[in-house]
């Protein structure tokens, strides 16, 4: 027999669960290192929740396997209609738009630790650490390492701590 404190019990739950997601996916907005991009043809191949829901999904996963299949499932649409839909609001292809991201999440990875090239394309899910190095130098017009270097070589902006 199930009692009614029980079922308030687990609905208490779901909601907090659900609570923690939510603070989370802001949590990520907040500090991700680089937000991303606000579409102006978004509502045109895909309503605001639905390419929200998918963008978040993209951020929180960057370091995971997806595929476009679990995209359009994310925004309950066909395979077909999502990956038309997707490009009519972003400009560009589901697959296109993941690799940038994972880029910029490299960036950032790049900028703010010392992980070895080769664990950075893993983590970005680059096959290679030579397809990451080729990707980058594509979109950057220089190599990871030079990035890295160049980056470590500005000056830090922060206030000097007093003594």
């Amino acid at each position: 027999r199930i009692e009614a404190s029980d079922v308030s019990e687990a609905l208490g739950e779901r909601d907090r669960r659900i609570a923690a997601l939510e603070v989370e996916i802001q949590r990520l907005r907040n500090t991700a290192a680089v937000q991303p991009p606000i579409f102006p043809s978004a509502g045109k191949g895909l309503d605001h929740r639905r390419l929200q829901r998918v963008l978040d999904f993209i951020e929180i996963h960057v370091e995971n396997d997806f595929t476009v299949a679990t995209l359009a499932s994310t925004a309950h649409l066909s395979q077909f209609h999502f990956s038309r839909a997707f490009r009519v609001a972003t400009e560009r292809s589901p697959h296109q738009y993941v690799r940038e991201r994972r880029l910029e999440h490299a960036k950032a990875l790049l900028e703010q630790t010392a992980r070895t090239l080769t664990d950075i394309a893993l983590t970005c899910k680059f096959s290679s650490s030579g397809n990451f190095s080729r990707a980058f130098r594509r979109v950057m017009g220089i190599t990871p390492s030079q990035y890295r270097a160049e980056r470590r070589a500005l000056p830090n902006t922060s206030p000097a701590p007093r003594s």
